[in-house]
């Protein structure tokens, strides 16, 4: 009886407790937000496989590793290596990867969505066993990284280098990009809407072929000898910004052009509702432009041969009138 007694006794308080710890994980759920609970999940156990594998931790050697598709983080990884590692699809949403090293990572479709990437090094990859001279001036540094697909949306990427970087299909929706360089980059089908490129922006060389930056801050931008058919800039600011290249079937609606200079080709663009204060056109088809007639008080000046402008130009310069 009293060892009947007894496992009655331990029946309940197993009961007790196990309701005591749903009622705690159900408060705590209600407490705290899944965007917080996500930041602070920590993430177990090792990447890689074979004998090449690594715990993710802060400055931890995760070289050459192979996690395709299941690699996940969203906590300290500041310092870690992830030099030549395979990883595909990787989670890193709000991770902390400052001073990360990725030489050579393969990281197509990877997220890195509210990250903070400071100092991260993206570059190509080193040959093994030689010492690598840190280059402050890149932060991070990205040159000739294959980031296609990736989402770096809302990152801070203060001069981060781009420079060949492959980004095509890439999301960067509210990047700050203060003086970024994206020289050649290929941005084909990039998603820049509310990005951030003003203050020294380099996108020469750049391929912006489908790219949207709808509302992205380009102002003092140098968009030098561009690729960048049926791109997106409606609202963007570009005031002051300089654009060559061909940039046809490109969509300026309602952006704002304020002293900017365009160059090269640019048929069939539209700037419906553009602000166009000072703006120049040189040697561009304007001929087959739209949305010129839309915007209130302009007039278009020929200022020389192949030379348009929406202000005066010198006193002897011919008024073409309104278009």
């Amino acid at each position: 009886m009293q060892a009947r007694g007894s496992e009655r006794k331990n029946d309940m308080r197993t009961k007790r407790a196990v309701a005591a710890f749903l009622a705690a994980g159900i408060a705590l759920l209600l407490v705290v937000p899944v965007s917080e609970a996500l930041a602070a999940a920590p993430t177990t156990g090792a990447w890689g496989n074979g004998d090449r594998t690594c715990l993710p931790a802060p400055k931890a050697n995760c070289a050459d590793i192979s996690h395709r598709w299941k690699a996940e983080h969203h906590g300290d990884l500041r310092g870690v290596r992830f030099h030549r590692a395979h990883l595909h699809g990787a989670d890193f949403r709000r991770a902390n990867l400052d001073g990360a090293s990725f030489h050579g990572a393969v990281l197509r479709n990877a997220r890195f969505a509210g990250a903070s990437l400071k100092g991260a090094n993206f570059g190509p990859a080193k040959p093994k066993g030689r010492a690598v001279r840190a280059t402050p001036t890149c932060s991070p540094n990205c040159a000739g990284a294959d980031l296609s697909g990736a989402d770096l949306s809302g990152a801070n990427m203060y001069k981060a280098d781009f420079t060949g970087a492959n980004l095509t299909g890439a999301n960067l929706t509210g990047a700050k990009l203060f003086y970024a360089n994206l020289t050649g980059a290929n941005l084909t089908g990039a998603n820049l809407t509310g990005a951030d490129l003003s203050l020294g922006g380099n996108l020469t060389n750049a391929n912006l072929t489908n790219a949207n930056f709808t509302s992205a801050k380009l102002s003092t931008a140098n968009l030098t000898n561009v690729t960048s058919l049926y791109a997106n800039f409606s609202r963007a600011n570009l005031s002051m910004a300089r654009l060559s290249g061909s940039w046809m079937h490109s969509n300026f609606a309602g952006a704002s052009l304020s002293s900017a200079l365009f160059q090269g080709v640019g048929s069939y663009s539209d700037f419906t509702g553009a602000s166009a204060s000072s703006v120049i056109f040189e040697a561009t088809d304007l001929g087959t432009m739209t949305g010129f007639g839309a915007i209130p008080g302009m007039a278009m000046h020929q200022c020389g041969d192949g030379l348009w402008t929406y202000d005066s130009c010198d006193a002897t310069d011919s008024s073409l009138g309104p278009k």
